[in-house]
């Protein structure tokens, strides 16, 4: 009986350190800070109280900026919340809206769906529905030219 009950105090002593998921809030940015790719480059260009302003190159890949100039991110989940179309706010409604979805915490799964015009097809006007599932999968070691970093891992 006495090993049952040790058992039992151990097993609710480190039950929570067990369980504990780490959580990941949403980086900062700060207004200048920039991207450079391969394709082209990002900037933070303008920043307020709930959003940031991202500016994509010209260059970048279609797939990336969804064909506009300026993106607006929510600053808790870094979810695309809208665009700058000549210098008017309009809600951002194509792919990639909640590619992150702040916090992180392991095994945090999320579903984002849209629809759009088939990219590539010029002639026909095909509209597709997509569906777009994320999870976090843990934690992993990462190295890069610029050093080795603790990266998250998710698909």
């Amino acid at each position: 009986m006495r090993k049952i009950t040790f058992i039992l105090w151990i097993f609710l002593l480190f039950h929570s350190v067990t369980w504990a998921q780490e959580k990941v809030e949403a980086p900062i940015w700060n207004v200048g800070d920039k991207w450079v790719f391969t394709q082209g480059n990002v900037e933070c260009v303008d920043s307020d109280q709930n959003s940031y302003a991202m500016k994509f190159s010209n260059d970048t890949c279609a797939l990336e900026n969804q064909g506009f100039n300026t993106i607006l991110f929510d600053k808790s989940t870094l979810n695309r919340i809208g665009v700058l179309e000549r210098g008017k706010r309009k809600k951002y409604t194509m792919g990639l809206r909640k590619i992150l979805d702040f916090p992180f915490n392991m095994g945090k799964q999320w579903k984002d769906e849209y629809s759009g015009k088939q990219m590539g097809v010029e002639l026909l006007s095909l509209v597709e529905s997509y569906d777009e599932v994320f999870t976090i999968l843990g934690w992993e070691a990462l190295e890069v030219r610029a050093g080795k970093f603790r990266a998250i891992k998710g698909v």
